[in-house]
């Protein structure tokens, strides 16, 4: 979360470069947090779908501005301005919200495991023994 949160503050606090930061911070800080467990695929696909909604702002606000000028925009015009934000930060927290739970999971699907195992040898006899799982 901090990944996301220091460059977004060093952009409100007018830090010189701060837009930069909050920028890279909105789009990789939400998948940080999967680099570090082990999910890249998963925070890959979150910075994916944060720039394809990006790309969709960016669509918006060129649409806006071929009518000349935010007066003479339709009137429902700022409400899809607001949707792609909220889009945008509803993904960003929800990549927040559950990063956890996906490298639990992957953990626990890539953890190892040592077990105790009794075989029977060719000459009849018990043997024991170990088995490691994955």
């Amino acid at each position: 979360m901090a990944c996301t949160l220091v460059p977004v503050a060093a952009a409100l606090l007018d830090v010189p470069g701060g837009e930069t930061a909050a920028a890279a911070g909105a789009f990789i800080g939400p998948a940080v947090g999967y680099f570090y467990g082990g999910c890249t695929g998963r925070g890959v696909q979150g910075i994916l779908i944060r720039g394809g909604i990006a790309v969709v702002g960016v669509a918006v606000a060129v649409g806006g501005a071929a009518y000349g000028g935010f007066e003479e925009t339709p009137d429902d015009y700022p409400y899809a301005i607001a949707g792609v934000g909220i889009l945008f930060a509803a993904s960003a927290i929800y990549d927040i919200a559950v990063v956890g739970r996906h490298v639990q999971k992957r953990n626990v699907e890539h953890r190892l495991s040592f077990e105790p195992t009794m075989r029977v040898a060719s000459d009849g006899s018990l043997m024991t023994g170990i088995t490691l799982r994955h």
